[in-house]
């Protein structure tokens, strides 16, 4: 079974901002319009992400949509076979991902990750999708 992994280098870029909460809650149903109060409300209540300047427009990243979107387009996102291992061993680094973009370790590729998404065509759609709910 392919794996395919997306980590929140990818998932990060997949952000709804504000038009597009906006354009979820003016969906004529029940759905886009809980959504967005959903996604908006969470907003409010995230952190700004560590160093970023005040003024700073942060969206709200959506991390589990991106691989529901990756099975209807796959074309979405840009994937790339590399060697991906968890780290054991490391007193400060346990248990994180270990991914060899570089190709560095000379193992072979035993998944294809998720380096970017058209963040546009996945706003999409996310939009058009909710859009069929009712």
């Amino acid at each position: 079974v392919p794996i395919e992994m997306f980590g929140l280098d990818v998932t990060r870029q997949a952000q709804f901002y504000q038009e597009d909460i906006q354009r979820l809650s003016q969906l004529s149903n029940r759905t886009g319009k809980l959504l967005a109060k959903m996604v908006a409300f969470h907003g409010v209540h995230s952190l700004q992400p560590v160093l970023a300047p005040p003024d700073h427009v942060e969206g709200m990243h959506m991390h589990d949509p991106c691989v529901a979107a990756y099975l209807l387009q796959p074309e979405l996102f840009t994937m790339v076979p590399v060697n991906v291992a968890v780290e054991t061993k490391g007193e400060y680094t346990a248990g994180c991902t270990v991914v060899d973009y570089y190709h560095k370790t000379g193992r072979t590729p035993n998944a294809n990750v998720a380096f970017a998404v058209d963040r546009k065509k996945f706003v999409d759609l996310v939009c058009n999708q909710v859009a069929k709910l009712k």
